[in-house]
C-alpha cells in the first residue's frame, strides 16, 4: 500500500472531520487535513511496527482510518476554546 494510500485516507477523513465536526470551528481546514494525514500514517505504520498486520492487509486500512479519525478529534479537544 505504501505511504500514498494512508495519505489519501488521512486527507479524506480529515476533510470529513472538519466538515462534520460537531464543535464548530475549532479546527481549521489545514489543521484538520494535517491531523488526518498524521493519524492515518501513525495508525498504518504503528501497527506494522508492532507486528499487528502486514502491508496491504485489511487491518492496515482499518488502522489508518481509525488513526485519521482519532487525531483530528483529539487535536480539536486539546485545542479547546482558543
Amino acid at each position: 500500500m505504501g505511504w500514498i494510500a494512508p495519505l489519501w485516507i488521512g486527507l479524506a477523513v480529515g476533510a470529513a472531520a472538519r466538515w462534520l465536526y460537531p464543535g464548530g470551528k475549532r479546527l481549521g481546514w489545514l489543521a484538520a487535513l494535517l491531523a488526518g494525514v498524521i493519524g492515518a500514517l501513525v495508525g498504518y505504520y504503528g501497527g506494522q511496527f508492532a507486528h499487528l498486520y502486514a502491508d496491504g492487509q485489511i487491518m492496515a486500512w482499518t488502522a489508518a482510518v481509525i488513526g485519521a479519525m482519532v487525531v483530528p478529534a483529539a487535536w480539536g479537544l486539546l485545542r479547546g476554546g482558543r
